[in-house]
């Protein structure tokens, strides 16, 4: 699993984060690893974060712990996107603060179009905190 961060195309800069995918609205950055994300996480201050529970080194609810124990980077929105259906993972990410817990689908194309909704809804829809 991987961490991926949503960031809205901004003006201000020259060229896109390194290794990232343009999307209509944003930059997709795939982290390699828990440790990864986090470390891109405060480096980009992303508009938004997901984070699938298995990944290598640290697993997604050590990030969420750590993303939502660091005051500099709590308020970024966080989706738990897995494979996972299982009551205790959903509950567990909850109680960590995730904003959202969506499961992922096996299928690439389904998977392509999950994304595309929470680019559409976390980056489009809702009102978030001016960036630090």
């Amino acid at each position: 699993g991987t961490a991926i961060i949503l960031r809205r195309l901004q003006a201000s800069w020259r060229r896109p984060p390194c290794g990232s995918t343009p999307m209509r609205n944003a930059w997709l950055v795939t982290a390699h690893g828990g440790e990864d994300g986090l470390r891109q996480a405060r480096e980009l201050r992303p508009d938004a974060i997901t984070l699938d529970v298995m990944m290598p080194g640290m697993d997604g609810w050590a990030v969420l712990s750590a993303l939502k124990a660091d005051p500099d980077i709590a308020d970024i929105p966080v989706i738990m996107l897995t494979t996972s259906q299982a009551e205790e993972d959903v509950l567990r990410s909850y109680d960590l603060h995730a904003n959202c817990y969506v499961t992922k689908p096996v299928d690439l194309e389904k998977f392509i179009v999950v994304v595309q909704s929470i680019d559409r809804f976390w980056l489009n829809v809702v009102t978030l905190p001016p960036c630090k």
